[in-house]
């Protein structure tokens, strides 16, 4: 069956945000044109982000960036990937990129 959301969002209630993370890359690898995965590894970037210094925030955001570029390249109708997009521009502090009237955009 794969991974799906459910999965995601319970490994990373439980803070296994490592783990599901690895798991999902293993995943891309072999289905690279996937769209959904991009938009999970992009709320796993949101969780390490959460837990990341200042520096590594601004690289987590690049990565969360590109894998929902990816994500919306491969499904630009993913209504996941559009939603997760409007959730990173609403938390995203201003100085780093967010928009809350963006976020309306894609929420």
């Amino acid at each position: 069956m794969g991974i799906h959301v459910e999965y995601v969002m319970n490994q990373l209630e439980e803070g296994k945000w490592r783990e599901v993370k690895r798991e999902i890359q293993q995943e891309m690898k072999k289905k690279p044109q996937a769209s959904d995965l991009y938009c999970y590894l992009a709320v796993c970037l949101a969780k390490q982000i959460e837990e990341s210094i200042i520096f590594e925030k601004m690289v987590l955001n690049l990565e969360m960036d590109r894998a929902l570029h990816q994500a919306l390249t491969l499904n630009p109708s993913s209504s996941l990937a559009h939603f997760v997009r409007g959730i990173k521009y609403r938390e995203t502090p201003l100085m780093f990129g967010g928009n809350y009237e963006k976020s309306l955009s894609y929420l």
